[in-house]
């Protein structure tokens, strides 16, 4: 009987150290934190407005926060369109932020905005105002247009780069560089 009880004893020892470890993810929180509701790579959002498509954003990773209505995006492009499949203008960042309440985007790092009129602009932030089809920096901002660069500090235009305004223009030549 002593031996019965040692066997089943050693018996139960060997399948309890030979089972799977089972090892819980260590999460690290600071306060202030949190999850977002979703969270996926390789999106695209289509924005529209009357059944018009408007544009059509491809991000790299994008994290959604439903409780306050914000996606944060990284490495994005958005092609905006004007009554057409070709788009009228095309802007890249290393990253943005969607405010689905205001209906607003705010791109950062390495921001150019590509017009299908030949204008380059390049800023390191924008914010896409979507009820209203407008752009605006109020950083700084180097636009080429036919050949001439404007440089200078806060800018508005259409999100076509057809009608575009300079605040605090700092230097115009007419070579690109």
């Amino acid at each position: 009987m002593k031996s019965s009880l040692i066997s089943f004893v050693m018996i139960i020892f060997f399948i309890v150290a030979c089972g799977e470890k089972k090892i819980e993810p260590q999460v690290d929180f600071t306060e202030g934190d949190s999850i977002p509701s979703q969270e996926s790579w390789g999106d695209t959002i289509f924005f529209s407005e009357n059944g018009q498509l408007q544009a059509k954003l491809i991000s790299s990773h994008l994290k959604e926060f439903s409780d306050i209505k914000i996606k944060y995006l990284d490495s994005i492009k958005i092609f905006f369109y004007k009554n057409s499949e070709k788009p009228s203008s095309i802007l890249t960042a290393d990253k943005g932020i969607v405010n689905d309440v205001l209906h607003k985007m705010q791109a950062d790092g390495h921001v150019i905005v590509t017009g299908a009129n030949g204008r380059i602009l390049k800023t390191p932030e924008l914010i896409w105002l979507n009820k209203k089809n407008k752009i605006y920096s109020d950083k700084q901002v180097w636009i080429s247009d036919n050949g001439e660069i404007i440089e200078g500090v806060g800018f508005e235009s259409d999100k076509d780069l057809d009608n575009y305004v300079i605040r605090k223009i700092t230097v115009i030549t007419d070579k690109v560089k």
